[in-house]
């Protein structure tokens, strides 16, 4: 099952490895718990930063949080300290998420945008320019990305068990459901990504 993540493990290793140029030592905050944002965090630590997922507060909150804890990611829902972030990539689509990152990222630091938003991001850029903060944009994936993303696939190959939820083909609508809103199928771990499993 970890194939299914080729596609979205790729736009996670462009965002991080080579938008972001995240390195060893690097405190790294990746706001957004989808399958992007997890993965990202993932690929963040693979590369040797010191890595905080940042997810909602809410009802999914202590599923995502037992999640992050199985990957071996810090969870947190709230913002670090000012100043205190080399890198930060923003996988959410949230403009509250991208406004936070323009304290908490040390002058000279990195935003790293890898999601769409539904509404235009309204935040301070005096900020930014006054931090000489580097704001950088991130979409799609490339074929050295897919290379470099399938190394980091195979260095954890039980991770699509984790993160993968295959539904029969007569539940692809319901599996959609349950992406957009963020549910879990059957009272279980959020989902993250769906399969769709055509012959069932």
């Amino acid at each position: 099952m970890t194939a299914v993540l080729t596609e979205p493990a790729s736009v996670a290793w462009r965002a991080v490895a080579v938008v972001g140029e995240v390195v060893s030592g690097h405190r790294v905050v990746v706001s957004g718990t989808g399958t992007v944002g997890l993965i990202a965090a993932l690929v963040a630590t693979y590369r040797g930063a010191d890595v905080t997922l940042l997810g909602r507060c809410g009802p999914s909150a202590q599923s995502k949080k037992t999640l992050a804890d199985r990957l071996g990611l810090k969870f947190d829902t709230h913002a670090p300290e000012p100043g205190t972030v080399d890198v930060w990539i923003e996988a959410a689509g949230s403009a509250a998420q991208a406004s936070a990152a323009l304290d908490a990222l040390r002058p000279a630091g990195k935003l790293v945008l890898v999601s769409l938003y539904a509404a235009r991001p309204d935040f301070d850029v005096n900020i930014a320019v006054r931090k000489e903060l580097a704001i950088r944009t991130s979409y799609g994936s490339v074929r050295a990305d897919y290379e470099q993303t399938l190394d980091f696939l195979c260095s954890s190959p039980n991770l699509g068990a984790e993160l993968v939820t295959v539904f029969p083909m007569a539940q692809a609508e319901e599996a959609l459901r349950l992406t957009a809103e963020g549910g879990a199928p059957n009272g279980g771990m959020p989902l993250i990504k769906a399969a769709i499993a055509p012959n069932e």
